[in-house]
């Protein structure tokens, strides 16, 4: 039964991912408000620190053409006169089923003064690079559901992809809008073709001190949407001076998430979070993971060591 079930979902979940009239969504992330650089360009070089980082994920384990979405990256500030900028490179693969999307874009923002101190930000990004698609019946082999309607054999293409966003950062609060897929890239779908979305995304957290202690609490939400279907993820971290976190959230009619975290050496972060599907899925799913690192540094030399800190642990 369980293996029956699993085929029927499988192939759903394939037909809204492939049918030309729906396209592809880009993958969720359960940690989103410690890397918003992964959806969001006009974040790079919102604070002064150099990132190296990494993500994985793995989605709804146990179901038939389960997926996988790796991330790595780095960015870091500079200055051209007295302008602040960001400029990063990320590349992303997203592994679903028969599917293999990798994505390879630079992202690039200024980053302009909103008083006289710098404490407000708003960063004006753009992301541009490139999508290859793959095709490849035969390499899902976790998914046993007959297809036939699908063409055998390696179909590719490769398309230009474009972003913008737009991010706001003060002491406490940080917000941000972004647009990705802009220009529609293509990948295959057995011999035809299917359009990514623009995609947009909407974002925002607040830490919030808790009296006068060293633990303090940032509640945040992530809107993503193609216009088309739409995930709504609300989330809560209690932090304890920047070193140790733990917190859940809420992905609407999809979800429970619990997320832990800490940081080494004061600039390495290590952060893992679990879902668990409250949808029907949920009874043939063991859930999905997520694991990122960061580690973080300043590109000015100091005379004396100095602590990172600011409202995203970055």
């Amino acid at each position: 039964m369980r293996s029956l079930v699993g085929k029927i979902g499988c192939a759903v979940l394939l037909s809204l991912c492939w049918v030309n009239s729906y396209g592809q969504q880009d993958s969720q992330s359960s940690q989103y408000m410690f890397l918003p650089v992964l959806y969001n360009p006009g974040a790079v070089g919102s604070d002064d620190l150099a990132h190296v980082f990494g993500d994985a994920r793995l989605h709804q384990q146990g179901l038939e053409g389960e997926g996988r979405t790796t991330s790595a990256g780095f960015n870091f500030p500079f200055n051209i006169s007295k302008l602040k900028n960001g400029f990063g490179i990320l590349v992303s693969d997203d592994k679903f089923a028969f599917s293999k999307n990798l994505t390879v874009k630079g992202n690039y923002a200024i980053q302009l003064k909103l008083d006289d101190k710098g404490i407000n930000k708003l960063g004006v990004g753009l992301g541009f690079g490139v999508v290859n698609g793959v095709f490849d019946k035969s390499s899902g082999s976790s998914v046993k559901a007959q297809l036939n309607y699908l063409d055998q054999g390696k179909f590719t293409s490769t398309s230009f992809d474009l972003g913008v966003g737009l991010y706001f950062t003060s002491s406490r609060l940080y917000c941000g809008v972004a647009v990705n897929h802009l220009t529609s890239p293509k990948v295959p779908v057995g011999s035809d073709k299917v359009s990514l979305k623009p995609t947009l995304y909407v974002n925002s957290g607040y830490a919030l001190p808790i009296s006068e202690s060293k633990f303090s609490f940032s509640p945040s939400f992530l809107v993503q949407t193609e216009f088309v279907a739409t995930h709504l993820a609300l989330s809560g971290v209690f932090d304890y001076n920047q070193v140790i976190w733990l917190g859940a959230g809420y992905r609407l009619s999809d979800g429970v998430t619990a997320l832990a975290g800490f940081k080494f050496f004061k600039s390495l972060q290590v952060g893992y979070s679990y879902d668990y599907l409250t949808s029907k899925l949920g009874k043939y799913s063991d859930g999905s993971h997520e694991l990122f690192l960061k580690y973080s540094f300043s590109l000015k030399r100091d005379k004396t060591p100095s602590r990172y800190k600011s409202i995203r642990f970055l």
